[in-house]
C-alpha cells in the first residue's frame, strides 16, 4: 500500500494525526482554562507528575515527556510553584539536577482537573471509535514510541 519515502499517503497520515492532536488539545485547553483556571501546559505538567509513583520528575525528563523546551518547562514550573502546586528540589549530592515535585495542593488541583481531562479525551478521541479501534490505535502508537 505504501511505497518508499515519497508516498503522499504518509504525509496525509501525519497531517491527520497532527490535526487530531490539535482538536483534542484545543478542547482540553479551553475546558481546563474555563473550569479550573489553569493553562494547558500547567495541566499537562500536573498530569505527568501525578502519574509518577512518587509525584516527581527531573526537569529535563519532564521537558522531554511534554515535548517542550527546557526553558518552557521552567516557566511553567515557576507559575505552578507560585501557586503552591509544585516544589522544585535538588538533591544535596547533585545540585545540578533539579526535580519538580507535586505538592499536596497540586494533587488536590489535579484531582479536580482529572475528570475534565478524561471526559474531553473520551469525547474527542474515544467517542467515535469502537473498543477494538481504540485498542489498535493504542497498540500502533506504542509501537511507534518504542521504536524511537
Amino acid at each position: 500500500m505504501f511505497g518508499v519515502v515519497q508516498d503522499p499517503e504518509l504525509g496525509l497520515i501525519w497531517a491527520d494525526l497532527k490535526h487530531v492532536h490539535e482538536i483534542v488539545g484545543a478542547a482540553l485547553a479551553e475546558r481546563i482554562e474555563t473550569e479550573a483556571g489553569l493553562g494547558a501546559s500547567e495541566a499537562y505538567v500536573l498530569f505527568r507528575l501525578a502519574n509518577e509513583p512518587d509525584g516527581c520528575l527531573r526537569m529535563g525528563e519532564l521537558a522531554e515527556r511534554l515535548d517542550m523546551a527546557q526553558s518552557g518547562v521552567t516557566r511553567v514550573i515557576d507559575r505552578l510553584e507560585e501557586r503552591g502546586l509544585v516544589l522544585r528540589q535538588s538533591p544535596r549530592d547533585n545540585r545540578r539536577t533539579t526535580y519538580a515535585h507535586l505538592t499536596d495542593e497540586g494533587r488536590r488541583v489535579f484531582a479536580r482537573i482529572r475528570p475534565i481531562f478524561f471526559d474531553t479525551v473520551h469525547e474527542r478521541l474515544a467517542g467515535p471509535l469502537s473498543e477494538a479501534e481504540l485498542a489498535q490505535l493504542r497498540e500502533t502508537l506504542r509501537k511507534l514510541i518504542v521504536a524511537y
